[in-house]
């Protein structure tokens, strides 16, 4: 098995080393020439997701894609690409949605039941700010005043890229 693993933090320096565990091929594909994942992978190329023909040289041969990555414009290429080659995507788009979205993720665990923390302004202080959009940690910030949270709230988006 040749499985392309799409983004090369995290979550795919955990991909590399359990499918390297499974025995394997990896191929690290990230748009940075220094990514953890690097290192733990068969084959590491420095290439932009969201540019099909990168995709093309990058994913050679592979058996399976796993994006590991959250900048929507990549996967969305991703999912073109793979459906366009015949290549499974190990990724479901409407899951990747949801669970980006902070709002339609809270009104699912309301509707399922599923205790959240008690949202602002109805918690005290230190409060966990995070971005309404996106997943991982980027933008998140732990604010330990009004002030604090009024200046995070004012704070441009942090870059999905």
């Amino acid at each position: 098995m040749r499985l392309g693993i799409v983004g090369g933090n995290l979550q795919g320096l955990e991909a590399a080393y359990l499918a390297g565990k499974a025995g394997w091929e990896t191929v690290v594909v990230d748009q940075r020439a220094q990514v953890p994942a690097a290192g733990l992978s068969s084959l590491f190329v420095v290439a932009d997701a969201a540019v099909p023909e990168d995709l093309d040289q990058a994913l050679r041969g592979v058996d399976l894609v796993l994006p590991t990555l959250e900048d929507r414009e990549a996967i969305e290429s991703l999912v073109q690409w793979s459906s366009g080659r015949g290549i499974p995507l190990a990724f479901d788009l409407a899951a990747f949605s949801l669970s980006a979205s902070k709002p339609a993720s809270n009104r699912l665990f309301a509707e399922l039941g599923i205790a959240t923390p008690a949202p602002w302004p109805g918690c005290g202080f230190p409060v966990l700010a995070k971005p309404a959009e996106g997943s991982g940690s980027r933008g998140v910030r732990v604010c330990r005043s009004a002030e604090e949270l009024r200046r995070s709230l004012n704070e441009p988006k942090p870059s999905a890229r």
